[in-house]
C-alpha cells in the first residue's frame, strides 16, 4: 500500500527532500509508518519527531505526525492516536504544520 510522506521545518533538512511516497504493509498504523521513515532516516531524525513539553502533569512527550494535515496523537479524529490504521492514499506529515497568511 502507498502512502505520501510530507517533511515539514524540523525535518526536511535531514531528509532533504519535501515529500514522497513509500510503501508500507497493509493494515499497517501510523506508527509502523513512523517506525519505517525513521529506519530510512535514522536516528537524527526520530528525535526531531518527538516533541517534549510542559504540561500540569509535567513534561510530557508526543510525536510531531500529522496523518492528513491532522495532529494524530491528540485530534479526536484519531481515537486510536499512534495506532490508527492508515489507507492507502493517507498523507504522513512530519514537523509543524505552520499556516498563516492570505
Amino acid at each position: 500500500m502507498k502512502i505520501k510522506v510530507r517533511y515539514y521545518n524540523l525535518t526536511l533538512d535531514i531528509t532533504k527532500k519535501v515529500e514522497e511516497e513509500i510503501d508500507i504493509p497493509e493494515n499497517s498504523t501510523v506508527n509502523d509508518a513512523i517506525k519505517i521513515v525513521c529506519q530510512k532516516y535514522g536516528y537524527a531524525f526520530e528525535q526531531r519527531v518527538t516533541l517534549t513539553m510542559d504540561s500540569m502533569e509535567g513534561k510530557v512527550q508526543r510525536a510531531n505526525v500529522y496523518l492528513n494535515n491532522r495532529p494524530v496523537d491528540y485530534e479526536y479524529e484519531y481515537p486510536e492516536k499512534l495506532n490508527t490504521k492508515l489507507k492507502e492514499g493517507d498523507i504522513l506529515s512530519f514537523g509543524s504544520l505552520i499556516g498563516g497568511g492570505n
